[in-house]
């Protein structure tokens, strides 16, 4: 559930059109059972889209399709390198069957004419490695901690510079998983070190572009 609440965080750093959340700590009480202490857990609370867009004074948009060319470009590349980073891929620019509008776990918010992809829901990401996350077996992949990218065929420029931008904020995005607060020494060390297997692909720059040109849809 933190490593779930950290990709949230982390794509707060990286752009302002993404959904803020916070942590909660909430005590379960077992009325069958008068007297037992409570269990308490971790928990958090994720924005409304309808807080969402008025935030950002934008209106959520619902449609059944999206292009590479409806989206905001810069805004679309970050999130692509972004769920790259966290090893997800649990996400889609396409309606998934059982929807009427698009997009599987994102959301779509205009905001001054301009449409903007905004990612949610990253239980099944390499960041968090939840006991029951399993990748899809179309993507051929053994688990969910290998990163695949999944974005569209985009502007190699807007790429670029979402790349540059996410290593540019490497230490902040690594601060996010360090200050959680279970963060014991061995538990900031894995996603510290999950974290950091990508800003080492990133550093030839050129050739992570050259393979996400190479996976993009």
């Amino acid at each position: 559930m933190l490593e779930e609440y950290a990709a949230y965080r982390i794509f707060n750093v990286l752009s302002d059109v993404s959904f803020r959340t916070r942590l909660a700590r909430i005590h379960y009480v077992d009325t069958a059972r008068p007297g037992e202490p409570p269990v308490v857990r971790y928990a958090f609370l994720i924005e409304p889209e309808s807080a969402l867009a008025e935030r950002l004074a934008g209106t959520p948009v619902r449609t059944r399709r999206v292009t590479k060319n409806y989206l905001d470009k810069s805004q679309a590349s970050l999130a692509f390198v972004f769920q790259f980073l966290i090893g997800n891929t649990d996400w889609s620019l396409v309606r998934p069957l059982d929807s009427d509008v698009c997009c599987h776990n994102g959301k779509l918010i205009a905001i001054d004419g301009r449409h903007f992809y905004v990612p949610y829901d990253f239980d099944m990401a390499g960041l968090v490695n939840a006991r029951h996350a399993r990748p899809d077996p179309q993507l051929r992949i053994d688990r969910v901690t290998q990163r695949r990218y999944r974005g569209y065929c985009i502007d190699s420029d807007a790429l670029r510079d979402s790349l540059d931008t996410v290593v540019s904020r490497r230490s902040e995005i690594l601060d996010v998983v360090l200050r959680l607060p279970d963060a014991t020494a061995k538990g900031a060390a894995r996603r510290s070190r999950y974290l950091e297997g990508f800003f080492k692909r990133a550093s030839d720059a050129d050739s992570l572009l050259r393979r996400f040109e190479s996976r993009c849809l």
